[in-house]
């Protein structure tokens, strides 16, 4: 399997391809259970920006800085400046996982549950704005979430449960 070359512009283009419209918030959210995936299974990073624990969760800067103008705006379409090519075929597989179980979820929704996962606890220091979420704290806490990911699954199903008897 060839090396990932991508960054975040790129994971945040496979998403947008499979999900649009779709809110900066639940892009950002999504990226993160991405690289969390990718970093369990492999130990290394998806992308070489950091993922950095903000007051609304996980936030990757430069994806952030890209779509900022959206929050204000309204949904993404089309995705800004990302090449789905650069992506190997693992990283395809984690984020083509992570929108199968997460996709449905709303950008609110997600920043609660991300609000809930040990890497994003563990890096958050309110009131310091910025804090990086380091490497090997991101794989520890996905690895240890695949472990107990019974949890997870029974969330989306609970959700999936909920959207069809409405």
């Amino acid at each position: 399997m060839p090396a990932n070359s991508s960054n975040s512009l790129d994971v945040a283009a496979a998403i947008v391809e499979r999900i649009n419209p779709i809110g900066p918030a639940k892009l950002q959210k999504l990226v993160f259970y991405a690289a969390g995936e990718y970093a369990a299974l492999t130990g290394e990073s998806l992308f070489p920006e950091n993922i950095e624990a903000w007051d609304y969760g996980p936030v990757v800067y430069s994806l952030w800085k890209t779509y900022k103008s959206f929050e204000a705006d309204g949904d993404i379409l089309e995705s800004q400046l990302g090449d789905v090519n650069k992506l190997n075929d693992l990283a395809k597989g984690c984020i083509a996982s992570v929108v199968a179980k997460y996709g449905a979820f709303s950008g609110a929704k997600l920043i609660d549950m991300t609000h809930r996962e040990p890497a994003w606890i563990e890096s958050y220091m309110p009131g310091h704005g910025r804090t990086e979420i380091p490497l090997n704290v991101l794989v520890e806490s996905f690895r240890n979430r695949q472990a107990t990911s019974a949890i997870s699954d029974e969330l989306v199903d609970e959700f999936f449960a909920a959207q069809t008897r409405a």
